[in-house]
């Protein structure tokens, strides 16, 4: 009973809160992974922090409620992409980098090994970040567009548009049967 286990959180119920930690978390992390990489977990505890802070005043059922945590995961990722704008560090050249090139094969590697964490690494690394945080918003975090729009604090259609670049960008860097929604 969601409602009852809500209650029970916003009362402090240590067993409700680890109930509502375990049920969306690792949809959290998933999100976080594609959109801040070795962050997400530190992330996703300062955003558990701030929504046991906030959970009392929370108002709303058990999709606000999920609403609410992933408007919270993408504040903890505006602040922390604005902490590494004012410190940034030094960049090395291109050339430096050439001992870690690969030559595997994209799209076999990912076939292989199309593990939910690997899959959201695919995307996050060959897609612009307002274009992976759209896929995993709507498909794994299952939101519909209107909901995905309020969170990005963007139109709907601007996620249709960036929904569509998304798969199709993916179509001509996956197979086919791998990039299908």
């Amino acid at each position: 009973d969601f409602p009852q286990l809500l209650e029970d959180a916003k009362c402090g119920d240590q067993s409700a809160l680890s109930a509502l930690y375990r049920l969306y978390n690792p949809m959290l992390l998933r999100y976080l992974y594609t959109q801040v990489g070795n962050e997400a977990e530190d992330i996703a505890s300062e955003v558990w922090i701030s929504a046991a802070r906030g959970l009392p005043r929370f108002e709303g059922d058990q999709a606000g409620l999920k609403s609410w945590l992933f408007t919270i995961t993408r504040r903890r990722i505006t602040d922390l992409r604005r902490h590494q704008a004012r410190h940034r560090t030094d960049l090395l050249a291109p050339e430096s980098f050439d001992s870690y090139a690969s030559a595997e094969d994209l799209a076999g590697s990912v076939t292989e090994s199309m593990d939910a964490r690997a899959a959201l690494a695919q995307i996050a690394a060959h897609l612009p970040p307002e274009q992976a945080e759209v896929l995993v918003l709507r498909i794994v975090a299952d939101f519909d567009v209107a909901e995905t729009a309020r969170i990005m604090g963007k139109r709907p259609g601007a996620v249709r548009v960036l929904q569509h670049r998304a798969l199709a960008k993916l179509r001509k860097i996956l197979p086919v049967e791998t990039v299908t929604p």
